[in-house]
């Protein structure tokens, strides 16, 4: 496969590709390409999902361009393709690109998603997100260089609002199976305390985003209820005695001065992670 037919110049000159440079070409499921790296196919899986199943798009049309725009580092009825591109032609072509591939799948004649050699999408990222949600495979083409980063630190020098980062991570959580949430509860305070904290979260797993929160006694509480009402062990209680532990818990570990810090941690097994804890 002649790479010249598949990139733009731009993208030729910018991974340093031969014009004759050939590639081989296999087939995965596109699942294996979503990765914190890559965080914004959530925003792409999400509207496709949004489409197919009639959910009101207000939000999710809101969180699509807002992406966009940060992607492409300037609002996008800027961005200028053919000399007339603006976010209701990007929409349209998305919704045509999803119809095609539900109904004929992918066409493997010119789909070809290009990889870098860290496994992240470098061309390609709209059908990947259909492909992921219809369940597909895709071909794909690996480069020896790697892709550049889209992940959380990203879209936030790009300054997307907080709350669309926040969706994202929540999502991808959902998809990911060795995904796992750590809380660093309100009383554990002291600055040292934190920082061999911190020092042990980054040496044993990929931390990919810490969110601090400023939460009051009974937020604590609810929070704690949902976390341990599903284990055996009912310490926590139940409706009917108006999940009583839950109070002993808060009252362990809140403190109105201290925040709640809770970082998405990717780890190999769930052993680890019982082990950093």
């Amino acid at each position: 496969m002649k790479l010249n037919s598949l990139l733009s110049d731009n993208l030729m000159q910018q991974y340093n590709l031969g014009i004759n440079d050939s590639y081989k070409v296999e087939k995965i499921n596109a699942k294996e390409l979503i990765t914190k790296d890559r965080i914004d196919l959530i925003a792409k899986l999400k509207y496709v999902e949004f489409i197919e199943k009639g959910y009101d798009l207000t939000f999710m049309k809101e969180l699509y361009l807002a992406h966009l725009e940060a992607l492409s580092r300037e609002p996008i009825a800027k961005v200028v393709e053919g000399n007339n591109y603006h976010f209701e032609q990007c929409m349209a072509n998305f919704d045509s690109m999803i119809d095609r591939i539900k109904k004929n799948g992918i066409d493997e004649t010119f789909s070809e998603i290009l990889i870098g050699s860290n496994n992240i999408i470098i061309d390609g990222a709209h059908r990947v997100a259909i492909a992921v949600y219809f369940n597909l495979e895709v071909p794909i083409i690996r480069l020896n260089s790697p892709a550049i980063i889209y992940d959380t630190e990203y879209f936030k020098e790009q300054l997307l609002i907080k709350k669309y980062i926040d969706y994202l991570v929540a999502e991808y959580c959902k998809i990911k199976d060795d995904d796992y949430v750590a809380c660093i509860f309100p009383k554990r305070k002291g600055t040292w305390k934190r920082k061999e904290m911190e020092l042990l979260i980054n040496e044993s797993s990929k931390k990919e985003k810490k969110k601090k929160v400023k939460i009051n006694y009974e937020g604590l509480r609810n929070l704690f209820i949902q976390i341990y009402s599903a284990e055996k062990i009912k310490w926590i209680g139940c409706i009917d005695n108006n999940f009583s532990g839950a109070y002993f818990k808060a009252e362990d570990c809140y403190d109105s001065n201290e925040i709640l810090t809770v970082y998405v941690l990717e780890s190999d097994s769930f052993n680890q992670v019982l082990e950093l804890k």
